[in-house]
């Protein structure tokens, strides 16, 4: 048999190896999170950027149909053109403040390995 003071020794280690892999477990979890949801910030900044710079073209294309429609003498669907013009250029607007929005949660969510330069940025040998 054991010594009682091993016994005791024993009985106590067990709850805080118990303790300290919990703790281990939460930490190595908590950092996935926020690796996934610094992924999700990056995503959703890349795709309202998608969709503005489709709704840049789009405004484009039915800035050009309204001035022909103008030129044509079609009041009517020249004012439904603007009406739609004027639509796109808001849901523009909103995209590019959801991308910032987005931009500044995915730097504020992103981790030492993430190098905030841009890869075309990197630093060149320098050759004498």
């Amino acid at each position: 048999m054991l010594p009682r003071e091993l016994l005791d020794t024993s009985r106590c280690a067990r709850p805080r190896l118990l303790l300290l892999l919990a703790l281990a477990a939460c930490l190595s979890g908590c950092a996935a999170i926020t690796q996934d949801v610094h992924l999700y910030y990056s995503q959703m900044a890349i795709n309202f950027r998608e969709a503005e710079d489709k709704a840049k073209m789009d405004a484009l294309t039915l800035e050009g149909q309204s001035r022909s429609l103008l030129q044509g003498g079609d009041l009517h669907k020249y004012n439904k053109a603007q009406k739609e013009l004027a639509r796109i250029k808001d849901w523009h607007a909103h995209c590019a403040k959801q991308r910032e929005r987005f931009e500044k949660a995915a730097e504020k969510t992103a981790g030492p390995a993430d190098s905030k330069k841009d890869p075309g940025q990197e630093t060149q040998p320098l050759s004498h």
